[in-house]
């Protein structure tokens, strides 16, 4: 009786601290989604606002495919105020 009793008690601790390692890697998972869409934005922002004309022109100014991507991309940043 005694070692069920023992056993009870072990599955509860263990089970407890499964739901806090859940909530750790949760946790995890959104802090690095979180960073994710921070890296996402700031490329979006360097690639739709900070690129200079030079660079522009090289990496899209001759080929009308390219220029397109980055104007459906890019469009609502240049178009509104900073």
């Amino acid at each position: 009786m005694k070692i069920l009793k023992l056993l009870g008690v072990v599955c509860l601790v263990l089970s407890l601290q499964a739901c806090s390692v859940t909530t750790a890697v949760k946790t995890a998972v959104e802090e690095g989604a979180l960073v994710n869409d921070q890296i996402v934005l700031a490329g979006e922002t360097t690639l739709c606002r900070v690129v200079s004309i030079g660079a522009w022109i090289r990496r899209y100014g001759n080929n009308p495919r390219k220029a397109q991507a980055w104007r459906a991309l890019c469009y609502p940043y240049i178009t509104e105020l900073p």
